[in-house]
């Protein structure tokens, strides 16, 4: 029995244009290990052998793969967590990040496998601490935990983010005690939970320095034309909030909602924006904004702001005020 977690989030971002560069450089590895080279001889010279350790290969073994489904099922998980997280990171930084699980994974594995002549190759140790990255970050999302037996599909128990990583942290935990005992699977287990745990710390260590990481991966409003309105959180419409987005160093572009509280920007050049809505004696509110003219996704600017509590208010308890 395995569990497959499926994010049911349909989260639309920036271009992930490192996990693409990234499944396109595993698939040509791929294929040149497979058609111009001997895997065997590929894997024993680049893959990670705990029992000759080596710097490079603890590097190299993470663009190896052996087969076609290995490197299908790593880049699948690859897109579905490093989506968010490369939007959430930006790209020089989730390079960093996934390098670094991916150390973090070979030296679990190595932990557990000292004696080992097994060359260890894929990228799922490094992917396992993007999981741990996610785990963090955004433990509302929605999921889908597949269970399966054998081939065979049970059932599909819908669930958050904590419960399907977490059962399948759990899952990978057992299957590597069991495989210490009775050695039943190539998998590398210890593999898996060391990049996650890696994953972990890497982003509590980030959240400590910049709490504000985690907006960052916020759904942006995705638009064609930049109109919205803004609204209480009653669904009262607020006039004279004023809207600003920062395209870049250059000077903001804003505008004041009317009052139905709506609002509504001229020509804006393709990309992505960070806007702040304000008003006196609300809270303000920030976020993102994707521009694409050209997008099959529209996901209109709808804003709700809360009231700010003043220091001067004074309660009817406070004054020691019946009220009838």
């Amino acid at each position: 029995m395995f569990i497959l977690p499926l994010n049911d989030d349909r989260y639309v971002g920036r271009t992930p244009y490192v996990i693409i560069g990234l499944i396109i450089a595993n698939g040509l590895v791929l294929a040149a290990t497979y058609l111009i080279a001997s895997s065997k001889s590929v894997f024993s010279q680049y893959g990670f052998i705990p029992a000759e350790p080596h710097i490079l290969t603890m590097f190299s073994s993470l663009f190896l793969h052996a087969g076609i489904v290995h490197y299908l099922g790593n880049m699948f998980f690859l897109w579905m967590f490093g989506y968010r997280i490369e939007n959430t990171f930006g790209r020089w930084l989730f390079v960093l990040v996934f390098l670094l699980c991916g150390s973090g994974a070979t030296g679990l594995h190595y932990l557990f496998n000292q004696t080992s002549t097994m060359p260890c190759v894929g990228a799922s140790g490094a992917i396992s601490g993007i999981m741990g990255c996610y785990f963090l970050l955004f433990p509302n999302s929605r999921f889908n935990n597949e269970v399966f037996f054998w081939r065979f599909h049970v059932t599909t128990i819908p669930t958050g983010t904590r419960g399907a990583i977490g059962a399948w942290v759990a899952e990978q935990t057992v299957l590597g005690l069991l495989n210490q005992s009775v050695h039943f699977s190539s998998t590398a287990f210890w593999a898996h939970i060391g990049g996650f745990l890696t994953g972990v710390g890497t982003t509590l260590v980030l959240l400590s320095i910049y709490p504000g990481i985690r907006t960052r991966g916020e759904q942006p409003f995705i638009v064609r034309y930049l109109k919205g309105a803004v609204h209480d959180t009653e669904g009262n419409a607020l006039a004279d909030a004023r809207f600003e987005m920062w395209p870049g160093s250059s000077e903001p572009i804003a505008a004041t909602t009317n009052s139905n509280g709506r609002f509504e920007v001229g020509l804006v050049p393709d990309g992505c924006y960070s806007f702040t809505v304000s008003k006196e004696g609300w809270q303000a509110v920030h976020g993102n904004i994707v521009m694409k003219k050209k997008t099959r996704h529209n996901i209109p600017v709808k804003i709700r702001m809360s009231q700010q509590l003043s220091e001067n208010v004074v309660t009817p308890e406070q004054a020691g005020v019946q009220r009838g």
